[in-house]
C-alpha cells in the first residue's frame, strides 16, 4: 500500500522513530485544502504530544473510555494530540478531510563543504479528529502540558481550568510512522 523507502539503509527504526517522536516540540500539520484555502494543502506548524498507543489506551481506560478508531483497515500505532482554537482554517480542512501528515525535523545540521545536510525527520501519517468528549478532551490537553511544563502541576491544572473551554483538542491517530536520517549520521552510529 505505501511506496517502500528508496534508501532503506537510512530509515530510522520504529523505536527510533518513536523516540524522536516523543523528544521533539514541533512539527508541521499538514491537511488537505478546503474552500478557505483555494483548494490548497494546508500546513500548519503545532506543538504537540506523541503518546504510543498503549500509553492513550491505559489513560483512557481509567475512565472507562476506549481510544478512537478510525474507519480504516490499519492498525493505529500511536496518537499525536494538538491543541487548536474552537473554529478556523484548520477545523474547516479536517472537516473536510480528516487524512493527515505530521512531519518533525529532529536533526537539520548543513554541511556546506560537503554540499549536505545532515538530517534526522520523522513523517506519521494517519485520521485526524477533534476530540468531542470533554473527558477525553481533558486526558488529551492534561498530556499536553505535561511534556511542556512537567514540573508545575499546579499551574498545569489553573491553566487547563481557566482555558478549556476556548480550547479544541485535535487527535491523529498515526497509522504509519517512519524516519530517515542523513547516510553520514549512519555511518557515524556505525
Amino acid at each position: 500500500m505505501y511506496t517502500k523507502m528508496r534508501r532503506s539503509r537510512q530509515e530510522l527504526s520504529h523505536e527510533e522513530t518513536r523516540a524522536l517522536m516523543r523528544r521533539n516540540t514541533a512539527g508541521v500539520l499538514a491537511l488537505s485544502g478546503c474552500a478557505d484555502t483555494g483548494g490548497f494543502a494546508y500546513g500548519v506548524p503545532l506543538s504537540y504530544v506523541y503518546l504510543d498507543e498503549e500509553a492513550w489506551e491505559q489513560t483512557l481506560a481509567a475512565d472507562g473510555l476506549a481510544p478512537w478508531a478510525p474507519a480504516c483497515d490499519e492498525p493505529v500505532v500511536g496518537r499525536i494530540m494538538f491543541h487548536s482554537a474552537r473554529s478556523g482554517t484548520k477545523l474547516d480542512a479536517l472537516a473536510a478531510d480528516g487524512r493527515a501528515t505530521f512531519t518533525v525535523i529532529d536533526e537539520d545540521r548543513i554541511v556546506p563543504e560537503e554540499y549536505t545536510t545532515y538530517f534526522r525527520s520523522a513523517m506519521a501519517f494517519g485520521y485526524a479528529r477533534v476530540i468531542e468528549d470533554d473527558t477525553e478532551r481533558l486526558r488529551a490537553i492534561e498530556a499536553l502540558a505535561e511534556k511542556y511544563s512537567p514540573d508545575l502541576p499546579e499551574g498545569r491544572a489553573a491553566e487547563i481550568e481557566d482555558q478549556f473551554a476556548q480550547v479544541a483538542m485535535i487527535e491523529l491517530a498515526v497509522v504509519r510512522l517512519t524516519g530517515k536520517e542523513a547516510i553520514e549520521l549512519v555511518r557515524a552510529r556505525g
